[in-house]
C-alpha cells in the first residue's frame, strides 16, 4: 500500500502529463489556426489583384467597344445620307473603328481557387455569393463576345466582297489591329448604304450594346468585391 506522499507525488505526474497534452492541442490548433489564417489571407490578395486585373481590361475593351458602337450608329446614319469621294477620309475612319472590337479577358485564376477551396472562414462569406455572381456575368459576357466576334468577321469579309479589305483601312488581316503600311482611301465611301452590310453592322450593334450591358455588371459586382476583400484583409 503506498504512503500520501507517494500518491500525491504520481497525483502530480498525472496532472502533469494531462496538462502537457492538452497544451499541445492547444498549440497544434493556434498553429492550424495561424496556417489557414495565412492561406486565407494569401487567396484573399490574390483575388484582389485578380480584381484589379479586371478592372483595367474592363476599361481598355470599354473604350473600343464604346468607339465601335458610334461607328456602328454612323454607318447607319451615313447610309441615309448623299456621300461622295470627298467623305472617304471620314469613313474609313468610321468602318476602322467598326471592326476594332477586342475581347475581355478576364483573370479568374484566384477567383476559381477559392470557389474550389476548403477554408470554411472564407467560403462562408458574403465573398463567395459576389464571385458566383461574378461568374455568371463573366460566362454571359463570354457568350456574347463570341457572337461578337463572328459578326466582325463577317463583316471583314463581306467588306472584301465591297473592295474594301482591311490593309486599305489601315489594319493586318491577320490580327485586326492597326498596320504602319500607307493606308490607300477605300470605296467605303460609296458602298456604305448596301443593304447588307448596314443588316450586319446592326447586328454588331445589338451585340455591342449586350456587352456593353453586361460590363456594367461585371464593373458594379468588381467595386462590391473590391470593398469586401478591403473589409476582409482590414478584419
Amino acid at each position: 500500500m503506498s504512503n500520501p506522499s507517494t500518491a500525491r507525488r504520481l497525483t502530480l505526474e498525472a496532472v502533469v502529463i494531462i496538462a502537457s497534452i492538452l497544451t499541445a492541442f492547444a498549440i497544434d490548433t493556434w498553429w492550424e489556426g495561424r496556417q489557414e489564417d495565412r492561406r486565407q489571407e494569401a487567396l484573399l490578395r490574390a483575388i484582389a489583384s485578380d480584381v484589379r486585373g479586371m478592372q483595367d481590361e474592363g476599361a481598355r475593351v470599354r473604350a473600343s467597344w464604346v468607339q465601335a458602337l458610334d461607328a456602328t450608329e454612323k454607318v447607319l446614319a451615313a447610309g441615309e445620307s448623299r456621300l461622295t469621294s470627298a467623305d472617304a477620309p471620314r469613313v474609313d475612319s468610321i468602318l476602322r473603328d467598326l471592326v476594332l472590337t477586342p475581347t475581355f479577358d478576364a483573370p479568374t485564376g484566384a477567383l476559381d481557387a477559392l470557389l474550389r477551396s476548403d477554408l470554411g472562414e472564407v467560403r462562408g462569406s458574403t465573398i463567395v455569393e459576389s464571385i458566383t455572381r461574378l461568374r455568371a456575368h463573366l460566362a454571359n459576357l463570354e457568350r456574347e463576345q463570341q457572337y461578337l466576334d463572328t459578326v466582325a468577321i463577317e463583316g471583314w469579309h463581306y467588306l472584301a466582297t465591297l473592295g474594301i479589305d482591311l490593309p486599305s483601312l489601315g489594319l493586318s488581316w491577320n490580327t485586326g489591329r492597326p498596320n504602319p503600311v500607307e493606308q490607300e482611301l477605300s470605296p467605303g465611301w460609296s458602298q456604305i448604304g448596301d443593304p447588307t452590310l448596314r443588316a450586319s453592322v446592326y447586328t454588331e450593334w445589338i451585340y455591342l450594346t449586350n456587352c456593353l450591358g453586361i460590363l456594367d455588371s461585371i464593373e458594379a459586382e468588381l467595386g462590391a468585391l473590391e470593398a469586401e476583400l478591403a473589409a476582409q484583409l482590414d478584419s
